[in-house]
């Protein structure tokens, strides 16, 4: 007597088809769009091995989707510093995965990971505190800018000093 599979399985299953395509495509930047995955490199390749990935895919993805209804999840590797390999990688909702990432940065430029009163600035790669030295957006997941005020307003200036300078050229 053969099992049935559970109704929402070929489209989580498809879903993991896909995600796993974009990795393939990011790792070893075998697109030519994503040089800083030169080095990353994808060890799920066997037939065994993506049927592993699917399976886990849908017991994490079933799994985290009733803590995380309404979030993104995306695959992200544990370690970054290796690649796509089944041992390596985890599913998390992409709100972690944006703090995982800025973290990373703040370890690699600033020795370390910003308190829960600081924000680390991906533009002058420093560690600021976040309720005074950044400006507020709703469309951030903490409600706050990924680049601290002043290097917002440097770039605004720069913008505003390049359009004149397209307008004076013309």
């Amino acid at each position: 007597m053969s099992k049935t599979l559970p109704r929402d399985y070929i489209t989580i299953q498809m879903k993991a088809k896909s995600i796993l395509a974009d990795i393939r495509k990011r790792a070893g930047n075998a697109d030519g769009k994503h040089p800083t995955y030169q080095n990353i490199l994808c060890y799920i390749n066997t037939p065994e091995e993506e049927s592993l990935f699917y399976f886990w895919y849908y017991q994490e993805y079933t799994k985290l989707r009733k803590v995380y209804p309404k979030d993104n999840l995306q695959v992200d590797r544990i370690n970054n510093m290796f690649g796509y390999h089944l041992n390596n990688i985890q599913l998390i909702p992409m709100s972690l995965n944006e703090r995982k990432k800025s973290e990373d940065h703040a370890i690699q430029f600033c020795g370390r990971v910003p308190k829960k009163y600081e924000k680390y600035c991906h533009s002058c790669k420093t560690i600021k505190i976040r309720q005074t030295d950044f400006n507020s957006d709703p469309n951030e997941l903490d409600g706050k800018r990924a680049m601290c005020a002043k290097c917002s307003a440097r770039r605004k200036r720069e913008a505003r000093a390049e359009k004149k300078k397209l307008q004076h050229a013309e």
